[in-house]
């Protein structure tokens, strides 16, 4: 991660989960547009519970700032979990990186 990460998450306003003084997770709500943006928790934590808090956190923090539903692009991997958090998948498509590659995403919406 660079060296202003830290910085960076915070202008995001970002829910940030640590353990031991290192970030195990993060991930932050576009309330402007009603999106969840990123959830992402450290390779070596998973399967730890971190995901669902950080997720939980940020429909809270939605449902707090007005929202009624979110909505998100997951990777193919990230499916279930998203689906466990009650959000309902669309249709397969694709998501274009700034640098110019794509990855497959499926998008997905919640009533909250």
């Amino acid at each position: 991660m660079p060296d202003d990460f830290d910085e960076i998450l915070l202008s995001l306003d970002a829910i940030v989960l640590e353990e031991q003084e290192y970030i195990v997770g993060f991930g932050f709500v576009d309330t402007k547009n009603g999106s969840l943006e990123s959830i992402f928790v450290d390779p070596r934590f998973t399967e730890r519970g971190f995901g669902k808090k950080i997720a939980n956190n940020l429909i809270h923090k939605a449902k707090k700032s007005g929202l009624y539903h979110l909505q998100l692009s997951s990777s193919l991997n990230a499916i279930k979990f998203y689906e466990s958090m009650g959000f309902v998948a669309g249709e397969k498509t694709s998501w274009k990186h700034p640098s110019g590659f794509e990855l497959a995403c499926i998008p997905m919406t919640k009533v909250i």
